[in-house]
């Protein structure tokens, strides 16, 4: 490869006056985030398992009537329950939450003469350095100033949160630790102690419920620091630079539903100490250490700079947000710092949380979807079945619109009749087999899981007279009918696209697993006939529509929604499903641009940031280059706040932004699309780049088997290697085109010719193949 690959930073042109508009840092169980001036700077905390998870129903949200009687009832041809079903939809008041776990707050510079303020995230190495230029001119006031910094990380593999100040003069500043009250919660207890440092130890402890509880602590072994507790928080002193030298704070946290934990303060104080035990060089070296590691799994280099610099913010975003033993990122990733955060920190289930790893196996990362597999199939398992049982009267898992940290469903009437959710996840769940290629994990763990979900769907499915299997009562998500009077009724309906896409992979992928499994019986030889007789894509007026049927009180009309709508789900079969691709005749390409273009005609006022990142992926895997750069663009002048976090809605013109973490989290993907795309067996490089500048990206992981590195010049592609992490076949669409005769160098040097539009061999485990233009076919 001739291209090199640099890990971009990020700077704020300002300070940031609030933590949405800061920088975020994280080990996937502590979330910090930085902000401020000079004058206050503060480090916010949230954990991974603090949450506030009282809820009046043990299990979460029920509606009055099963889905199994509803379904008797529309197929009866009734209507009319269809406005009277009970549970209020996604109610609000019953919801739970991640709880914001406090803020350090430095009083640097108060009232000094400090004349700059530069605030960088090094992606590279998870630090947030503040860099402060003080004045030149400190001789009229009696003063040697000299510039400071402070650099703030979340330990990569510690639980430690890390704050280094250091300067060439001495300053002492002042500091307080608070949590904002809330009228739901209990007051927390500030206390210090005098423990085996020199130095006390600042303690804050929080009872959230009889189950729930955390701590912090914090501390350093400079001299200069003193802490004081107070009702209302701590506070105290802390001097550094000069003769004082550099000061690491460390600040640790506990919590109650720490695994293995018994004493949640005692485990944040033994942490704290156990940091402040380490050299401080070598505690950061480790942590940089971890950071190198993950930069060294992949990269890219998007000819856009702003671009570029998205796909390394968004693979960050999601590493700091995860670990596999711990949570997946839940709406906000891991960080919170709102007393009611916006729709309570949940797991949506009707995009957001796929969206928010649709990048991690394809970036050679699958351990960042770790977690979130381990969740599906182990913690929130029984809820899952339990909603299965007591909503929709079926056996096997059913997923719910959203939930909490436990799994247990919070939607409610009409969005969890949305039938797509179970079986998307288990698209996530056959991509965690591919990447891992373990075959006894997969009977074991994958193959139960998916079989679950499948006995959901033979249960509640409906096959007709011409042997086809219905969604007789579903629902595309967030799709509402818009009557003349100006009212909005929801499009509940058959056959939507998004259910029909993800559900006939749930079913290939469960009959293919069992194949390579070698398990067969009666139940899989049942899925395998419903797989074949599954309903086609709808299609109306030459574009694809939302579902086939809407049901109406005055009567049943097709599922075109003529209105601007936020949720691309009529175009799920072309990202991320795999059934419009460029691999496919012209006329099924041609229907998806048409149709993604008909989704964009109605404008884009309701459009979301997450919804930008979806249309990017779109359009890249239909090739329209220059609209899924657009798509991106969009995100970035106007969902995107000013340290790298995205919001839902619009950031510019008077609007309040809310952040959540999926568009971000997500964009790698649509940057990948751009680069790299395998799609039902066969592999395109670089489908969706505006040609001109050069470009490149190494390590790209492929049907999760495949490290795929290419380099491209700006006109054409200049090299390809492959390496094959397990023994696998390769169908790769010629990059110089169907004419060109292509040299196969194989690990051990051995050279063959290929040619045709595509280039089959098989690769080796563990060995690389270079590709090389020869010349064109006589």
């Amino acid at each position: 490869m001739t291209s090199s690959f640099s890990i971009p930073s990020q700077t704020l042109d300002s300070p940031a006056l609030d933590w949405v508009n800061g920088h975020i840092l994280g080990n996937g169980d502590i979330g910090a985030v930085v902000w401020g001036t000079p004058e206050k700077l503060s480090i916010g905390l949230s954990k991974h398992n603090v949450w506030d998870l009282s809820h009046p129903l043990p299990h979460g949200n029920r509606w009055d009537t099963s889905y199994m009687e509803m379904r008797r009832r529309i197929l009866a041809g009734k209507r009319d329950l269809l406005k009277t079903v009970g549970t209020p939809a996604y109610a609000h008041s019953w919801q739970e939450y991640q709880i914001a776990c406090g803020a350090l707050h430095l009083n640097l510079l108060e009232n000094q003469q400090w004349v700059d303020h530069k605030q960088t995230l090094s992606l590279q190495e998870g630090e947030c350095l503040v860099d402060i230029p003080m004045s030149e001119c400190g001789f009229m006031w009696g003063a040697d100033y000299k510039d400071v910094r402070v650099t703030t990380s979340v330990h990569a593999t510690q639980n430690a949160v890390m704050i280094k100040l250091e300067s060439a003069a001495c300053y002492t500043c002042s500091w307080s630790f608070t949590r904002t009250p809330s009228e739901k919660l209990a007051i927390p207890r500030f206390e210090v102690e005098q423990g085996a440092l020199a130095c006390p130890i600042a303690v804050m402890t929080h009872g959230l419920s009889r189950d729930d509880a955390y701590a912090v602590a914090f501390s350093t072994t400079a001299p200069g620091f003193s802490a004081y507790a107070t009702p209302a928080g701590l506070m105290g002193q802390l001097r550094f630079g000069g003769e004082a030298g550099a000061v690491t704070l460390v600040m640790a946290m506990g919590a109650s539903r720490d695994q293995g934990v018994s004493d949640y303060r005692s485990k944040a104080v033994a942490d704290c100490l156990a940091a402040l035990a380490q050299e401080p060089d070598e505690l950061c070296r480790s942590h940089r250490q971890w950071w190198r590691k993950f930069w060294e799994q992949s990269a890219v280099q998007h000819p856009d700079e702003r671009i570029n610099r998205l796909w390394y913010t968004g693979l960050y975003a999601l590493a700091s947000s995860t670990r596999p033993h711990l949570s997946p990122p839940h709406l906000q990733g891991i960080w919170n710092q709102h007393v009611l955060p916006a729709w309570h920190t949940d797991y949506h289930n009707n995009l957001n949380v796929q969206e928010s790893h649709w990048s991690a196996v394809s970036s050679n990362h699958p351990e960042c979807q770790e977690a979130l597999v381990r969740c599906l199939i182990h913690d929130w398992r029984d809820e899952f079945r339990r909603l299965a049982c007591e909503q929709f009267d079926s056996p096997g898992l059913a997923v719910g619109l959203c939930h909490d940290w436990l799994g247990r469903s919070l939607g409610g009437w009409v969005f969890d009749v949305e039938l797509s959710m179970t079986a998307w996840y288990g698209q996530h769940i056959w991509g965690q087999f591919e990447a891992d290629g373990d075959v006894q994990k997969l009977r074991t763990e994958y193959l139960p899981w998916l079989r679950e979900a499948c006995e959901f769907y033979v249960h509640v499915l409906h096959e007709d007279s011409n042997g086809q299997f219905n969604f007789e009562l579903s629902h595309s998500p967030e799709q509402w009918h818009k009557t003349q009077d100006g009212r909005s009724i929801a499009g509940i309906g058959r056959n939507p696209v998004i259910d029909i896409v993800f559900t006939g992979l749930l079913f290939r992928n469960f009959v293919k697993g069992c194949e390579l499994a070698g398990v067969t019986d009666a139940f899989v030889v049942r899925c395998a006939h419903i797989r074949d007789h599954f309903p086609s894509c709808p299609v109306k007026d030459g574009v694809l529509i939302d579902q086939e049927l809407i049901y109406l009180p005055t009567g049943d009309i097709p599922g075109k929604f003529p209105h601007c709508d936020r949720t691309p789900a009529r175009l799920a079969g072309i990202f991320p499903g795999e059934e419009i691709n460029l691999s496919q005749d012209p006329a099924t390409v041609e229907l998806g641009r048409r149709s993604f273009v008909e989704f964009l005609s109605y404008g884009e006022a309701d459009f979301s940031g997450w919804s930008y990142t979806w249309q990017a992926c779109i359009a890249a895997r239909l090739g329209m280059a220059e609209a899924a750069q657009k798509r991106l663009l969009i995100l970035l002048d106007h969902y995107t706040l000013k340290g790298g976090l995205t919001s839902h809605n619009l950031v510019r013109h008077g609007h309040d932004p809310i952040f959540q973490i999926e568009a971000l989290l997500g964009a790698p993907q649509a940057i990948n699309e751009m680069f790299l795309q395998a799609v039902n067996g066969t592999i395109r490089l670089f489908p969706a780049l505006v040609p001109g500048k050069p470009a490149a990206f190494r390590n790209l992981r492929a049907f999760g088997s495949l490290l795929i590195s290419a380099s491209f010049d700006g006109a054409a592609v200049e090299s390809v290697s492959i390496q094959g992490l397990r023994e696998a076949p390769v169908q790769l669409h010629n990059p110089w085109g169907a004419s060109v005769r292509v040299t196969l160098v194989d690990f051990a040097g051995h050279q063959r010719t290929l040619s045709g539009a595509l280039l089959q061999w098989a690769v080796t485990a563990g060995e690389t193949y270079t590709l090389l233009q020869v010349s064109e076919a006589p």
